[in-house]
């Protein structure tokens, strides 16, 4: 083989291999670009959740982002077309969980005529959720309720509870009481 064929085929070769490199690079600049996408699309799929902390009473949660504070409400309320969530705090003494599900029960019929009332573990805590029955009065909004015992008792003013009490309508309380967790636990 002359030395001018031998030069014709490593310059075949050079160029054989430059143009691997830029077909290699190309293909992966296409795929982080694919990537890329996909991501942005699934992130667009995500359902963006607001945060809630309440220091006072030592929660926090999430939420849908368009719900808003409701003004002048008794208790830190947030609403939207399609929900809505209220927080306080109660029992105090030696008052157990299956007191504070009957005391909120009671008998005005607020959930209905037959609530269920299922057991949780919220943040690790015992909780009691009441769902309402299908008679419930349309005025409740579709209210279900979550007591859970707090870690420690809490004083909010002059007074000290024992349970966190979780008001929502029945589509959203469940996801959003998976979201709650302890803040001040100490």
């Amino acid at each position: 083989m002359s030395e001018s064929n031998h030069q014709g085929v490593a310059d075949k070769h050079i160029w054989l291999v430059l143009l691997g490199i830029i077909v290699l690079f190309s293909i992966i600049v296409l795929y982080a670009r694919n990537v890329g996408i996909s991501r942005q699309e699934e992130q667009a799929k995500t359902p963006i959740v607001a945060r809630y902390t309440n220091y006072a009473y030592g929660i926090g949660l999430r939420y849908p982002p368009e719900w808003r504070p409701v003004g002048g409400a008794v208790y830190d309320t947030y609403e939207g077309t399609d929900g809505f969530f209220s927080i306080s705090a109660g029992g105090t003494g030696t008052a157990g969980l299956d007191d504070m599900v009957k005391a909120e029960i009671g008998g005005q019929k607020k959930y209905g005529s037959e609530p269920t009332v299922l057991d949780l573990r919220i943040d690790g805590r015992g909780a009691k959720l009441i769902m309402p029955s299908p008679d419930q009065n349309p005025a409740m909004k579709g209210q279900a309720a979550l007591i859970v015992r707090y870690p420690k008792p809490i004083t909010i003013g002059p007074n000290t509870y024992g349970f966190f009490v979780f008001w929502a309508d029945r589509a959203h309380i469940q996801d959003i009481a998976s979201s709650i967790t302890f803040v001040n636990k100490q």
